[in-house]
Parts: C-alpha cells; sequence; structure tokens
C-alpha cells in the first residue's frame, strides 16, 4: 500500500514550526519536492517514488521509516540555514537563531533509525527504560499509598505495609 506524499506535510510543518496556517513558510510543492529527492537520492532504503511522482512505494508500513522520511525531510530544510543571521537596516534590525541543536537533535533521532537503537528497536517502553538504567524501573518509582479511616496501606518496593 503506497503512501501518498501528501499525507507528509503536516509532520514535517510541525517539526519545522510552521504553524501558520494563513502564510506558509514551506509551500506543498516544496515539501513534496524535497521528500521526493530525499527517497531517490536513497536516504531511505526500500522506499521509492511511485510514477506519478504523488506517493511512496511500498509505503511508510513502520514508525520507524515514516521518522525516518520525516528527519531527513526536516534536516533538508534546516541545513542550509544552521547558522545564525541577521540584518539591520536604518529603521528595523533582525536576527535569527542558530538551528545548531535542532539539526544535532535530527541527527542522533536518525543515527539511532539507522544503527538500531532508541525506543523502536526494543519491544516496549519497559525495556527500553531497563536497557537504559539498568534497574527495574517501575519497582523502584512505584509507591501507592492508601489512607483510610482504620490504617494505611503502602504498595511498594518493599512489598506491602499495613500501619495502624
Amino acid at each position: 500500500m503506497s503512501t501518498l506524499i501528501a499525507d507528509l506535510y503536516t509532520p514535517i510543518r510541525a517539526f519545522l514550526g510552521d504553524f501558520n496556517t494563513t502564510v506558509r513558510k514551506y509551500s506543498d510543492t516544496a515539501i513534496a519536492d524535497v521528500v521526493r529527492t530525499v527517497v531517490r537520492c536513497g536516504h531511505v532504503p526500500g522506499i521509492t517514488v511511485d510514477g506519478a511522482g504523488t506517493g511512496l512505494d511500498p509505503g511508510l508500513t513502520t514508525t520507524l521509516l515514516y521518522a525516518q522520511v520525516v528527519y531527513q525531510s526536516c534536516l533538508k530544510f534546516v541545513g542550509p540555514n544552521i547558522g545564525s543571521y541577521s540584518y539591520r537596516t536604518r529603521a528595523l534590525g533582525e536576527s535569527f537563531g542558530n538551528q545548531s541543536h535542532f539539526v544535532l537533535e535530527l541527527q542522533s533521532a536518525l543515527s539511532a533509525i539507522e544503527n538500531g537503537a532508541g525506543f523502536g528497536a526494543f519491544i516496549d517502553f519497559h525495556t527500553w527504560a531497563m536497557s537504559i538504567t539498568g534497574v527495574p524501573l517501575w519497582n523502584m518509582l512505584t509507591e501507592l499509598r492508601t489512607n483510610a479511616p482504620i490504617a494505611t496501606v503502602t504498595v511498594g518496593r518493599d512489598g506491602i505495609t499495613v500501619s495502624d
């Protein structure tokens, strides 16, 4: 099943901060051109652009493929303007910030996807958390305390405790 390139406009805009629906920073055609270029340059192995140029085949069937296309596309938009810049006229001056942290975040996420690291390579959140910390987080961070008129019951890492 094919994934339409048009379905990627909103997530790419979300990452790039293009939220103004009246005046867009990035046109639909620009986003579509970048997505097609990313796929045709082989940045997402196993995915191709369909004959009409409107979809991706065989489709972005996994979260990792979807994220890889979105992250690669965002990187291509932000990369040329990574450094800070400013301009000044007699009446007005404006500065634009450095985007190197955003680019590093994108590169880190792509590296995690391409190397099988990150949450996507684990069965669930619990196993990911266990691998990062090395301790059973749910046992260490979970405590339930119920106060009743007669006794207090605490369920935590030490088991169940009832106090009068």
